[in-house]
């Protein structure tokens, strides 16, 4: 916490919840509030473990305003119930007939706990970042998850 609120103090702030209004006011002093559009994530507890391949997919382009520029950027992860994770990611972007992608695999093993995931790659590299449970019907459940600012939708194994 306090190396964060010192590398990112501008991701620091304090919220209330007063009937269906969300507010938070930054440390900064800016505020903000939303009347819908928010949701109670869930934490990992110690009973929790994952288990199967999770995807997150982004991208943007001018393509439908009749650009020809667009960039995708995909992340897969699979989740073992045993603490290991197998990593492929990559990106690709078009843009005036000029073509490039990149893509990349790793492994490690990882935990959950509270709102944090740790994830210790082969190399020796640990990153630590947000996690979270999306709610369905205001429940808990795997089927979304978050992993820093990107949501992980989990595969169906069929």
């Amino acid at each position: 916490i306090a190396k964060s609120k010192q590398t990112e103090p501008e991701q620091w702030g304090t919220w209330k919840i007063n009937g269906k209004t969300l507010s938070i006011k930054w440390d900064s002093g800016k505020s903000v509030s939303w009347e819908s559009n928010w949701f109670k994530a869930f934490a990992a507890t110690k009973s929790d473990s994952l288990n199967g391949t999770y995807s997150s997919l982004s991208g943007g382009g001018n393509v439908s305003l009749g650009g020809d520029g667009i960039t995708v950027a995909f992340n897969n992860i699979a989740f073992l119930p045993n603490g290991q994770f197998i990593q492929n990611k990559g990106a690709g972007a078009s843009s005036g007939g000029t073509v490039t992608n990149s893509k990349s695999s790793a492994n490690g093993t990882y935990k959950v706990k509270d709102y944090t995931i740790e994830l210790h790659y082969e190399d020796g590299t640990v990153v630590r970042k947000l996690f979270y449970f999306y709610p369905k019907q205001g429940q808990k459940t795997d089927k979304t998850i978050g992993i820093g600012n990107s949501s992980f939708v989990k595969k169906d194994p069929n």
